[in-house]
């Protein structure tokens, strides 16, 4: 049976499926879903209704694996009136495999003086043709599990832009809420604006941190990505993301770039 979510529950754990392996290792998660699930344990404590996510910080601390149950918990660090700060922890057995932190400001209705917020900028991810990441070597993955479609750029080359959107639910039988739609695909900046040789080099990124002045009105993601390989074995990218109606916020990753 093909998988129908990246994540089943099993009582206070959840057991991966193919859909979150990612390019580097047939039993090494990509990002994404893992970032989604510590965004899933800390919105469980900072409801989405009452609070924003403005920052949302992930570092990986070894790889995640596809093949063993994980849990996801999170604690309070702050608790203010109007800003709460959380951390939380991706756990294999009793091994920390990624942590995060997240800032949330409490949500206040305003009027906002004419032309002081973004003006809508309306887009249709659907005029853009479709492509799948090619460098993934499985038949199943994470490159299955996301529709994506090419604005401008080349995949490979150098700056790119590129629509995303998850085609499976974060876990079964859960709706997926805006803030996972986003964190499921802004680790991919990784692979839409990547611009060394495959062949040649590595450039798997060991953080992914996420700045959010608005959540997204619907599950397409846009990311303008733009790498910053170095000599020195460091890399950095930067995207702008954004919805149908126009930039939403920011990522950014820290590359570790080593030759094959």
């Amino acid at each position: 049976m093909d998988p129908d979510a990246f994540f089943h529950p099993d009582g206070d754990r959840l057991v991966p499926t193919a859909l979150t392996r990612g390019p580097w290792h047939l039993d090494h998660q990509h990002g994404g879903p893992p970032a989604a699930l510590l965004a899933r344990a800390i919105e469980a404590l900072a409801p989405p209704e009452h609070w924003h996510p403005a920052r949302f910080t992930l570092d990986f601390l070894r790889p995640v694996p596809v093949t063993r149950p994980l849990r996801a918990v999170a604690e309070l660090t702050r608790r203010g009136k109007t800003v709460l700060g959380l951390s939380a922890r991706l756990l294999d057995g009793e091994q920390p495999v990624a942590s995060a932190t997240a800032l949330c400001i409490r949500r206040l209705e305003l009027e906002l003086p004419a032309g002081a917020a973004p003006a809508a900028v309306h887009r249709d991810p659907e005029s853009c043709a479709p492509f799948v990441f090619s460098f993934f070597r499985w038949e199943v993955g994470y490159h299955t599990a996301i529709e994506a479609r090419l604005e401008s750029g080349e995949i490979g080359r150098g700056p790119a832009t590129a629509w995303m959107r998850a085609r499976h639910p974060l876990v079964a039988g859960e709706p997926t809420s805006p803030l996972q739609q986003v964190l499921i695909v802004a680790d991919a900046i990784n692979g839409v604006g990547f611009i060394l040789d495959l062949a040649r080099h590595t450039f798997v990124n060991a953080d992914l941190s996420v700045h959010l002045h608005r959540l997204p009105t619907d599950p397409w993601i846009r990311l303008a990505a733009t790498p910053s390989p170095q000599p020195q074995g460091v890399g950095l990218v930067d995207a702008e993301l954004s919805d149908r109606l126009g930039p939403i916020g920011r990522a950014l990753e820290s590359q570790v770039i080593a030759a094959r």
